[in-house]
């Protein structure tokens, strides 16, 4: 039986997360456009947390990343744990493009995505994500558009 294809959640990557957080990044405008008209429930990795809340602290301030926290930890979205299973399949995934370089909390993002069949995904990381080649579609929707 074939999957379905799940376009009603959104798995959030940390370059979304700290575009929101960030009101100097450039991609601010758009990722808090996006955050209030977009109403699908969200997954975020907890890797993807553990990133995003770093590159604030680090990038912008500890205050911006105690506040960020604050909204990310009383917000609806729903956290995933990687699991070793998800663990072996981000490796997997890390190894066959391993010409690419692509990042540890990318793949496990990529795995997650996979094991859930969810197309949609808020990054502003086109690079790594667009040339990627889920097992259960054809593609990722990298949003916003």
């Amino acid at each position: 039986m074939i999957p379905t294809i799940r376009t009603d959640v959104v798995v959030v990557d940390s370059s979304f997360l700290y575009a929101l957080a960030n009101p100097g990044d450039v991609h601010h405008k758009a990722a808090a456009a996006f955050a209030l008209k977009d109403s699908r429930p969200q997954i975020i990795p907890d890797v993807v947390l553990t990133e995003a809340l770093f590159l604030v602290g680090r990038f912008v301030s500890h205050h911006a990343m105690t506040r960020f926290f604050k909204s990310v930890a009383y917000s609806s979205a729903r956290f995933e744990a990687v699991t070793q299973s998800d663990l072996q399949r981000a490796h997997a995934i890390m190894e066959q493009y391993a010409d690419a370089r692509l990042d540890f909390v990318d793949c496990c993002l990529f795995a997650l995505a996979e094991k859930f069949n969810l197309r949609c995904v808020c990054t502003f990381d086109r690079s790594d994500f667009s040339f990627y080649k889920p097992t259960h579609c054809d593609y990722l929707e990298l949003l916003p558009d």
